[in-house]
Parts: C-alpha cells; sequence; structure tokens
C-alpha cells in the first residue's frame, strides 16, 4: 500500500484524467447522510503525484464520467435533475444542464460530439450536444432504464430498461424493440461484438453461474466475464464466441479490469 487519502464517507466513484495526474472520487460529506441524503455527496480531485485531496465540487453528485477527450467531467445531479459538465484543467463547474428527473447513466460518442443520459423520472434517453450544451428531443423509453453503452462507431446505443436490452438509432434518435431480455449490456472498444448479461447467463452463450462483469482486451480480442456464483472468470474469444476453460479466482468475483 502506499497511502490512504481520505476523501469523505462511502467512496462509491473513482475516475482518472488521461494524463493520469488527477482522479476524481465520488464520496459522501458526512458520515450521517451518506446512505440517504445525495445532496451531501461531493467530487474530491485527488492529485496523484502528491496523493492529496483538493477542494470538494459540485455536491449533490450521483454518478461522474469524463468525455473522451478527457476534458470534461460530466456529474449527473439525481437531486436536481441536471448533468454539469467540469472543466478539468481548472476543476471548475460550468452552468448545470437540465435533462429531466433522475439522471443515471451517461455514455459519449467516440469523439465526444454527443452525451447520452438515461432518466429515470420519466424514462427516456436525453442526448446534448456538447459543443453548444443544446439538449436534443428526448428518447421515449418507459419503464425504468438505469443504464446506457454505445457501439465503438456511436451509431447504436444499448439501453437496459426493467430487464430488458433496447437498441437505440442515435442518428435518428429514435428506440427500436427490445431485442434480448437482459440486465445489461457491454461493447469492447473496437469491433462489433456485444454481450448481453442476464441473471443466470450471457446472451448468446451462457458462460458460469451469475455473470456480474465483463471487460474486455485492448484491441477487443478477448472478453473476460466474471461468475459470482461460481468463483471463477470465463475468457470469450470475440471472433468466434468460443469460451476458453474457466479460471478460478476466489469467492464471488464482481468487477474485472484489464491493463492496457
Amino acid at each position: 500500500m502506499i497511502a490512504t487519502i481520505k476523501v469523505g464517507f462511502n467512496t462509491t466513484e473513482i475516475v482518472i484524467t488521461k494524463d493520469g495526474t488527477t482522479a476524481y472520487a465520488l464520496s459522501a460529506n458526512c458520515g450521517a447522510c451518506m446512505t440517504a441524503d445525495v445532496n451531501h455527496y461531493g467530487i474530491y480531485p485527488i492529485n496523484t503525484a502528491t496523493n492529496e485531496p483538493g477542494k470538494v465540487i459540485d455536491p449533490a453528485v450521483t454518478m461522474i464520467a469524463l468525455d473522451p477527450n478527457g476534458q470534461l467531467l460530466y456529474a449527473l445531479n439525481g437531486g436536481s435533475d441536471t448533468v454539469t459538465p467540469i472543466q478539468v484543467a481548472t476543476n471548475t463547474a460550468m452552468k448545470p444542464i437540465k435533462v429531466g428527473g433522475s439522471p443515471t447513466s451517461i455514455a459519449f460518442t467516440p469523439k465526444g460530439r454527443f452525451a447520452y443520459i438515461t432518466t429515470a423520472s420519466p424514462g427516456t434517453v436525453v442526448s446534448i450536444n456538447t459543443g453548444n450544451r443544446k439538449v436534443r428531443t428526448p428518447i421515449k423509453i418507459g419503464g425504468d432504464p438505469t443504464e446506457i453503452t454505445l457501439s465503438p462507431s456511436g451509431e447504436l446505443g444499448f439501453v437496459i430498461d426493467s430487464g430488458h436490452v433496447i437498441q437505440i438509432d442515435t442518428a435518428v434518435n429514435r428506440s427500436e424493440k427490445p431485442i434480448v431480455a437482459a440486465d445489461y449490456v457491454v461493447i469492447p472498444h473496437s469491433g462489433g461484438f456485444g454481450l448481453a448479461l442476464t441473471t443466470s447467463s450471457v446472451i448468446p452463450l451462457p458462460f458460469g453461474s451469475s455473470p456480474d462483469a465483463v471487460a474486455f482486451t485492448p484491441g477487443g480480442t478477448t472478453a473476460y466475464v466474471t461468475n459470482v456464483g461460481d468463483d471463477t472468470v470465463t475468457p470469450i474469444d470475440v471472433a468466434t464466441g468460443q469460451a476458453e476453460a474457466p479460471i478460478k479466482v476466489g469467492p464471488a468475483p464482481d468487477a474485472i479490469a484489464v491493463t492496457p
């Protein structure tokens, strides 16, 4: 262990800038409010050279994500139904953008021209032109969309809504019929292969018991699926869709990452 950095309570998320100089941690500002009051969650910028946290920015945050260019950090504010862009160079919060009730997830087109946000109330997908900060007409999804992933080209979106994957055509800003029943979908950085995860299998093929997370190698040739139910990780050849022998890793693996 190098150091322990004090940033608040119940830290739920962390993202690191492309140059590696700053890490942003999402934490509660007080112990009493960390389970119920989202208005007390904020972003702590951490200098990775000194491991020193800076002044907390943009309270009332429920999720954070960096744009593909690494210049803006986007904060989803579930309490105020807004998205706040934050300038990474200065850690300055810009004017919040109103997107609708309870934004839950965000995804960017490859060059960061558009940001797509799911909102729970009502159930929609809202896209923002990141250049002029204008909000386009929301796509009606219904139900309770909780996660969105874009294809490598940015032409298709995949939304998890009430246990189904709904495809979105980003060119015409329109949703299609649900394509599979699943908990979430993962698209690799290259190629067109996608995996939709259910509580008991990976679509289109079952691998292990209760798959919970997926990570792809940088070239997108192999996907690694964690299987919470049987304590394994299954490598999958993306080109053929074939699973290799599961790797025993220990109790209930529920997250995975691959080095560059």
